[in-house]
Parts: C-alpha cells; sequence; structure tokens
C-alpha cells in the first residue's frame, strides 16, 4: 500500500458520474488520520464534499461521494486513491466529529468551519512572521509566516540550499495548539504552542522543537540602487570621489589605524521577498597585521573586484573599476554613526549592484555594504552593517568628549582667535581633525580632569575647564581651546527666522549671498543671473546652527572658502535684517524673498527703462525690465553692470545692488508716476519711451 501523502501529490482530475448528496455532511472537513494495515498516517488534508457529488482534496476532484444516514454508510469511488473507495460505515457523526469504518481501514475527520477558524487564528498571537531554529539543527533556520484568515507560508534556509512550502494553518485556544495544513514537511499535523508573546514563539511536535523571534515587515526599508547608465571609469573623473583628502586611499594613514585593529564584526541581513522581511546573522573578519601588509577576512559575498587582482575584496576601489560617488554622508548602524564615503558599484562579471559606505575616519573599515545579486527567480538583496570594531588601542571612556566638536577660538597668550577646524575625539583614543577638506589623524587621552593631545610634535596637556553637551572648554600653559558641539537637532525659536536668503551689504562685494537652509546646510551663491536662485553658481559649504543660550549664530565652514565661519554673536535678526559680529568687526545681511521681491517689484511701477541726471550733469540709464535683475550704463545700448534689485512699498525703499564690487544700497523714493521718480535726495528719473 502506498502512503496517502504521496498518493495525495499525484492527485489529477478525472470525470466521474455525480451522485446524490446528503447536505448534512456536505461541506469541508479535515482529515487529521488515516489507519490502514495498522498503520496510522496522520494526514492533516481538507476535503470537501461538494454538493454536486465531487469529492475534492487540496482543490482537485478525486472521485465521487454519496451519504446514505438512514443506513450509516458513506460511499466514496475514486480512481486516484484506492484506498478511499469503498462503502465506509459511519461510526460517529457530529457537528464536530466524523468516523468512517470499513474492511480497508478508518478514517479520522473533524469539521473545517472557516468563520469559527478565522475567530480562533486571529486571537492566537501567532498572526506574523517568525524566525524559528531547532536546537538540532545548529546552520538552519525557519521562516513561517502566519497570515490571516488562515494561509501561511514555511522557507526553510540553510547553507546552499532553501525550500518552500504554503497551506492553511488552524489554531486550538482550548488545547494551544496548532494545524499546519501542507505536504512533505516536518511542521505538517498538529503542532503544540508550548509559548507565543509578542516578540517570541516555541512551537514543538514529535519530530521537532522550534524556539525563535517575530520578524517586523521591513519591505519600505531597501535601499534602491540607480542603473549602471551613471557609472564612470576612475581614469577619467578621480576627482569626484577625493582620492587627494579621502584616508582611505592614503596607504600609510589606512595602514596606521588598520595594524590595531584584530577583528571586525558585522550583522549581515538577506531580504526574503516572500515574507517582505530581513533574515540575519553575524559575521567576523580577522585582520591580520605583518611587516608587509594588512589581510582581512573576505566575508562579503560578490563584492565587487578589482581589475587585474583577486585579492583586494575588501578595498575594491585599490584597481580600476566603474563607479559612481553619491557623496558623503553619515549614517547610523550597530556600531554608531558614522560620516561615510558612499558611491556606487557594479560588478564586471555579472549584474551585481553594490553600494559602499566607506567610514571616512576608520579607513578601510566598511560601515555598510548593500548588494544586489541579480537571480533567475529574481534579485537577492544583501546587506552588512558594521556591529564592533575590536583591537589594541586604548578605549576612551568619556562620552561627553567623544564625538564631533568644532574648534571656534584658540587662546595665545590671551587674543582669542577666531577659527573654524572639525575635530573628531574619537573612542579608540584617536583625533581626527579636519581643515580646509584635509583629515589628519592625531592622539588623545584623558586622565582625570585632564586632556592630553598628540599632534606629532610631543604631548600637550590641558585642562577641562569646562565641559558640557555643547561647550568643551581646554586651558593649557600656553594655548586654550573653545569647542561647540553643533548639535542642529535642538531647533530653536530662531531657526525659522533665519532660513532665507541672505545678502551681504557692509562689505565692498555686497553681491555676496548665503542661504540657510531648514536641514541646517549652508549654500554660499556666486553670479546671480536667473531663478531658482539655487542654480547660481551655488556650492554647500558647511552647516549651520543658532546655540540659543548664547545667542550665537555658529557656522561650520571652511573658514578660508566660506562667506562666514565659526561663531558669531546675533547683534539683531528680525524680519529684514541679521547683523552678527565678533569684537573686531560686524556683518549686515539683508533678507531676500526672491518670489516675493519679484512680485513687489512687479507691482511697483517701476518695470521699465529709466534716465537719470545726477547733479553733475552726467546720465545714467538703468533697466529695471527684468523683475529681479536690473542694469544700468552710461547709454541703452551699453549696460555692463547689473545685479539685483528690489522695491519695499511699506517704507518705499529701492535697494539696488551691483555685482562689480559697487554698491547703490538704499534709496527712498516719494513718488512714482507713469514717467517720473521722484527720490527723497532730489534726484529725479524719466521713462525711457
Amino acid at each position: 500500500m502506498k502512503k496517502i501523502a504521496l498518493l495525495i501529490i499525484s492527485l489529477a482530475i478525472i470525470n466521474i458520474t455525480l451522485f446524490a448528496n446528503t447536505p448534512d455532511i456536505t461541506g469541508q472537513w479535515l482529515l487529521t488520520k488515516a489507519v490502514f494495515g495498522g498503520n496510522s498516517d496522520e494526514v492533516y488534508q481538507t476535503l470537501n464534499f461538494r454538493a454536486d457529488g465531487n469529492a475534492e482534496m487540496q482543490g482537485r476532484i478525486f472521485g465521487s461521494w454519496k451519504a446514505d444516514i438512514g443506513n450509516n454508510t458513506f460511499t466514496i469511488k475514486s480512481e486516484m486513491i484506492k484506498e478511499f473507495s469503498t462503502i465506509w460505515d459511519i461510526t460517529k457523526f457530529t457537528d464536530k466529529e466524523l468516523v468512517l469504518k470499513s474492511e480497508k481501514g478508518t478514517l479520522f475527520f473533524t469539521d473545517y468551519n472557516q468563520e469559527n477558524i478565522k475567530k480562533e487564528n486571529m486571537t492566537s498571537g501567532l498572526t506574523g512572521i517568525w524566525e524559528l531554529n531547532d536546537k538540532n539543527d545548529r546552520s538552519g533556520k525557519y521562516f513561517i509566516n502566519f497570515q490571516e484568515p488562515d494561509n501561511f507560508i514555511i522557507k526553510y534556509v540553510d547553507s546552499g540550499y532553501t525550500s518552500t512550502s504554503r497551506g492553511a494553518w488552524i489554531y486550538n485556544s482550548k488545547e494551544k495548539f496548532v494545524v499546519i495544513i501542507t505536504s512533505g514537511h516536518l511542521l505538517r499535523g498538529l503542532n503544540t504552542v508550548v509559548s507565543v508573546t509578542d516578540s517570541r514563539l516555541t512551537l514543538e511536535n514529535k519530530e521537532m522543537r522550534l524556539t525563535g523571534k517575530r520578524l517586523e515587515p521591513k519591505g519600505n526599508t531597501r535601499t534602491r540602487l540607480d542603473s549602471d547608465s551613471r557609472f564612470c571609469n576612475p581614469d577619467s573623473s578621480t576627482e569626484q570621489i577625493g582620492y587627494d583628502n579621502f584616508p582611505w586611499f592614503d596607504i600609510e594613514i589606512r595602514n596606521a589605524y588598520l595594524k590595531n585593529i584584530t577583528k571586525l564584526k558585522y550583522r549581515r541581513s538577506v531580504f526574503m521577498d516572500e515574507f517582505n522581511a530581513f533574515t540575519t546573522d553575524e559575521l567576523s573578519a580577522r585582520v591580520n597585521w605583518t611587516e608587509d601588509s594588512i589581510s582581512i577576512d573576505n566575508i562579503f559575498r560578490n563584492l565587487p573586484k578589482g581589475e587585474y587582482t583577486e585579492n583586494n575584496i575588501f578595498y575594491p576601489l585599490e584597481e580600476p573599476f566603474i563607479y559612481y560617488t553619491i557623496g558623503i554622508e553619515e549614517i547610523t548602524v550597530p556600531a554608531g554613526t558614522f560620516k561615510c564615503m558612499v558611491i556606487d558599484t557594479n560588478s564586471y562579471s555579472s549584474g551585481n549592484k553594490t553600494r559602499l559606505y566607506m567610514i571616512e575616519n576608520r579607513p578601510g573599515v566598511y560601515a555598510k555594504i548593500i548588494n544586489i545579486e541579480d537571480k533567475y527567480d529574481g534579485e537577492l538583496y544583501t546587506m552588512f552593517e558594521l556591529e564592533s570594531i575590536e583591537g589594541n588601542f586604548i578605549s576612551q571612556s568619556n562620552k561627553q568628549v567623544i564625538g564631533e566638536w568644532l574648534l571656534t577660538e584658540i587662546i595665545s597668550g590671551g587674543i582669542i582667535n577666531d577659527t573654524s577646524i572639525n575635530f573628531e575625539f574619537i573612542n579608540d583614543g584617536r583625533l581626527a581633525v579636519n581643515q580646509s577638506g584635509s583629515n589628519d589623524f592625531f592622539y588623545w587621552k584623558e586622565i582625570g580632569k585632564n586632556i592630553i593631545l598628540d599632534f606629532g610634535d610631543g604631548e600637550q596637556y590641558f585642562t577641562i575647564s569646562k565641559l558640557t553637551d555643547n561647550e568643551l572648554k581646554l586651558e593649557g600653559p600656553e594655548l586654550g581651546y573653545n569647542f561647540i558641539k553643533m548639535n542642529t537637532s535642538e531647533n530653536s525659536s530662531e531657526d525659522s527666522r533665519l532660513t532665507a536668503y541672505w545678502m551681504l551689504i557692509n562689505t565692498s562685494d555686497p553681491y555676496s549671498l548665503m542661504h540657510l537652509t531648514e536641514d541646517h546646510s549652508v549654500f554660499d551663491i556666486d553670479g546671480i543671473s536667473r531663478l531658482p536662485i539655487e542654480g547660481n553658481h551655488s556650492e554647500m559649504v558647511g552647516k549651520w546652527m543658532y546655540d540659543s543660550t548664547g545667542e550665537n549664530l555658529v557656522f561650520n565652514t571652511d573658514e578660508y572658502e566660506a562667506l562666514c565661519s565659526g561663531s558669531f554673536k546675533v547683534v539683531k535678526l528680525n524680519n529684514e535684517l541679521l547683523v552678527i559680529g565678533r569684537e573686531s568687526y560686524r556683518l549686515v545681511f539683508t533678507k531676500i524673498d526672491p518670489e516675493k521681491n519679484i512680485q513687489n517689484n512687479t507691482d511697483s511701477g517701476l518695470i521699465g527703462l529709466w534716465k537719470i541726471t545726477d547733479r553733475n550733469g552726467k546720465i545714467n540709464f538703468y533697466d529695471f525690465r527684468d523683475p529681479l535683475l536690473f542694469r544700468k550704463g552710461s547709454s541703452k545700448e551699453e549696460m555692463p553692470k547689473k545685479g539685483l534689485w528690489f522695491y519695499n512699498p511699506e517704507n518705499k525703499n529701492l535697494f539696488l545692488g551691483y555685482m562689480m564690487n559697487q554698491l547703490e544700497g538704499f534709496s527712498v523714493i516719494s513718488e512714482i508716476s507713469e514717467n517720473s521718480i521722484i527720490f527723497e535726495n532730489g534726484l529725479k528719473a524719466e521713462r525711457v519711451r
């Protein structure tokens, strides 16, 4: 006799003769057990005794049925499952149970009421995705998705092998078990729910005991990588990745750091489409240092290799390959928050796409890698995230000091010198200093209330005179350092007033413009010629922060390149003016609202071409036909000078700013008519037709 499970798999649809049936048994039942020749088989499959006389299993008709309740007989005819094909005695029949017996054997059924099943399943606490392990299977994992109302998916994953099963599930709240209805799986049949909480589940049957955790759907957290059309050859674009300034590509800096590292630990997450969730495991890479080289265990799958060597898996950029630079990005992984160079690349030999997050101040270490591998049945999405760095360095524990600071003042001989240099006190005892885009690494350590800095020319001792979440002050015998923590997440009430375009108006170059954005970025803008203003030779130069405690506006920018750098006292701030200063000087900015300015200019009555004769009899022409930019010259045909103009209808101020290091400044208008403009200073402009 063939086993019932094998017969079920070989079912095929056949044509049969219809029989009359009895409505009392009509419907779906769960065949829990079949006994033939003294052998008991736990079947756990649904049988549907249809009203048309057909008998159905797994959605396929396998025969016909007829019940005679008066004589307690039940007839099944089937060519496909001959063990079922006979006249059965009905030995038990209630709304919950049905037992059929013949000379062949015994069939045991329970009711399959889908409404009751739905209610029970909803109260089970099982609905969702689970990652389970069998204590006897060290490498394999089971992933179960109990879906509402009663469908499920089981996926078994082992190294080099996966299998997937689908079916239905039934929970019994009274007996605390769940029935898995599927074919050929170790979980098929009755499983005891040993325990279930919001996060943990233990199932047990006669074959195994599975214990594990709930997984949260995270399909929306996947990063989509763009097509290869953006990639370029590094031979023609090495500047965009910053070879000269990025520590990864300085072999001496990289080796000096890696020789103190012994192990790198990563969390590998693989996305499973069927479950819309990630499965995770832990990986470790040993770092081996010799006098000649550093080697790191290759724990990453399908990371792009260099063109000429096979051993540079950990440093794909050491050899030519195609890539696209995303830029600098700050990301958070289990090991912490890191500033990374982000690049996209792919493999020469396949369609794999990869994104690399290379930690700026930990050269040779990835914070994260995303790899998308093309498979015949779809994509394999794998993500590696740094969990820890182990090494032989001296760990520093002062969490208030550890982190990024902006050095705003250097005190030497009692004189305060303003500056803007990025310092990062790293917990492994290194000190990363970034100035003018150049990264350098030094050392620091803390002893009691003292900080020792080593810039390569000997140790310097400093006393911590002030340390808060926002300020750090170090005092030494000859030098003092004042730092500010750039914490842009703590928004103040002034932030919204500062978020704007600001034009510098009290220097020889009034056309200097900066844009402070809502995300605390600083853009320097030069050469305004059109709208939007951001498209006019703009460049992001750093971050800004308003320190409400000291009423300071802090710019984390390059002091040699940016319009503003370091910390400034906010002297005045309103809807039109921003005045910031230090002891020696002040900077005055006027706010520019491009859309509002254009509207005011359009409605001003000034649109057109005008001629002004000054007190010396010299004639100048002003062209206000563009509602944003004006032009000026000695004739209508030649107007080389140009700049922004805007009119304030409230105080009748007209502001003109030149690009050519000249300042027309503010003028008050007394009267505007169709053909003339009269200024408060007595000058008069005539419209040119």
